[in-house]
């Protein structure tokens, strides 16, 4: 899949900031599995809805929502 069709949605401060903090960890499994494009991070609540909506008129033909859970 090309890099600009798949965006990652990341909202850093979920799961008390575990998401944020692993997200390089996970960007970096993900590649390794041969999954790579765009990230975007929330900023507020409400902003992710803000970014799907951005990344799908954009062309996304994969939107990922990210959430880290502890281990």
């Amino acid at each position: 899949m090309e890099r600009d069709k798949t965006v990652f949605l990341v909202n850093p401060a979920s799961s008390n900031g575990s998401t944020g903090k692993r997200w390089p960890e996970l960007a970096h499994r993900a590649a390794g599995l041969g999954l790579e494009g765009e990230t975007l991070f929330s900023e507020r609540p409400g902003h992710l809805i803000e970014l799907a909506e951005r990344a799908a008129r954009g062309g996304a033909e994969l939107v990922v929502a990210v959430a880290a859970t502890g281990r």
